[in-house]
């Protein structure tokens, strides 16, 4: 995804958040207490873990403002497995979690210092998975770069159990095919948006999109007939998963995983990426339900890095879709659609493209700026967001 300018500190002062989920109004970005509207986990209600991997997870990256002072707020992680062994640990930034020593359920329990007397807790339903399970499993990962740049990381982690994976899709992304698609926004994939070089792919061109790994053509959408939801047809198109299977001999997925709004944020700001993003998970979930009514459906949030750039995105638009996809989907279980938090397994910092502003002559550090807040491309930052990925299809298959 391409970066933006970015603007200047007076704008960013003057900026005001509105939570929808709460009402309430807060201004950042400041270094003072968690306020009210600030005490919220961004966080599923559900946790996939496999027996064997332990992982961190990132307090500041599941917090609305996660540049608030670190003395303002800490957390605890609760669980007890069926040995009846409890497991308790408060922390401040980091947890680690250790998949073996949870049961069945847990809770994730914020408590903001500016809150006396409050603790907010979140209830989390824990998939667990044996670490030798065997089976062949299907899947589908549809999104942006970021999808890309994680599909053969995601692919080799199942070298390491018996879990047989096939990833289904058109695009090589590494070695592996997936329908991760760099620079696309939510809004391409079911046609909104019609300016982006993203025509739709003819009919009898699937061999030639095959043979290439990179052909930018819509192999997802199709001439709308009369017979289509009038509120789900775009530029005269609609996204349709079953003419996507059908045309390429696709065998139907075991699971579906959903990442993308990141370029619809940050190309077309918060207010029409954020709505952008939304309609596209609305009209590409039910397309997918209709066509496999027994696939697993996975929608993960990415995370993007902390700079006085992107920090705006992320209160502004990235929260602001999480917490509706939760909304809108968190307890769907029962008809197969899952939030993932992947994002809480990434830092905002650290893992991304950096530039040199100096190096000390007499250490050799080397002072450096945020150069790409979007792609944690170090070896470490696409692992980080494959694992959650890798335990969801895991455990949930």
């Amino acid at each position: 995804a391409p970066i933006p300018i970015e603007p200047t500190l007076a704008s960013l002062q003057s900026r005001v958040v509105t939570l929808e989920t709460t009402g309430v109004t807060a201004t950042t970005p400041n270094t003072s207490d968690l306020s009210t509207a600030d005490t919220k986990l961004i966080f599923p209600n559900k946790l996939f873990v496999v027996e064997g991997r332990p992982f961190q997870l990132y307090l500041s990256s599941m917090l609305p403002d996660r540049n608030k002072t670190v003395a303002s707020r800490v957390a605890a992680f609760q669980s007890i497995n069926n040995a009846k062994l409890p497991y308790n640990i408060l922390f401040t930034n980091t947890l680690e979690v250790n998949p073996d020593r949870l049961g069945s359920t847990a809770t994730l329990t914020l408590r903001n210092a500016g809150l006396a007397d409050r603790e907010m807790q979140l209830p989390l339903t824990v998939y667990k998975s044996a670490a030798n399970k065997s089976k062949a499993v299907s899947y589908l990962h549809l999104g942006d770069s970021l999808v890309a740049q994680s599909t053969t990381p995601l692919f080799e982690k199942f070298s390491s159990g018996s879990v047989t994976p096939t990833s289904l899709g058109t695009r090589l992304n590494g070695t592996v095919y997936s329908e991760g698609r760099g620079g696309w926004k939510g809004a391409d994939f079911v046609y909104i948006q019609t300016t982006n070089n993203h025509a739709p792919l003819p009919t009898g061109s699937e061999a030639t999109a095959l043979s290439l790994g990179n052909d930018t053509r819509n192999p997802f959408i199709r001439v709308a007939t009369g017979s289509d939801a009038a509120e789900d047809i775009k530029n005269g198109y609609i996204f349709d998963f079953r003419f996507y299977l059908n045309r390429f001999s696709f065998a139907d997925p075991d699971v579906v995983v959903l990442n993308f709004m990141t370029n619809d944020i940050n190309n077309d700001g918060t207010n029409i990426g954020v709505a952008n993003a939304l309609e596209a998970y609305r009209i590409i979930i039910a397309s997918i339900r209709s066509a496999c009514p027994n696939a697993k459906i996975g929608i993960a949030m990415p995370m993007n890095g902390n700079n006085s750039y992107f920090n705006p995105l992320w209160y502004d638009g990235y929260v602001k879709t999480f917490l509706k996809l939760c909304e809108l989907y968190g307890n769907q279980q029962n008809n197969n659609i899952y939030v993932i938090g992947a994002h809480a397994y990434l830092t905002d910092q650290f893992i991304y493209p950096m530039n040199t502003v100096s190096t000390d002559s007499q250490t050799g550090l080397i002072e450096q700026s945020l150069n790409d807040g979007t792609h944690p491309i170090n070896p470490i930052g696409r692992h980080l967001f494959a694992e959650p990925l890798y335990q969801f299809i895991h455990a949930i298959c």
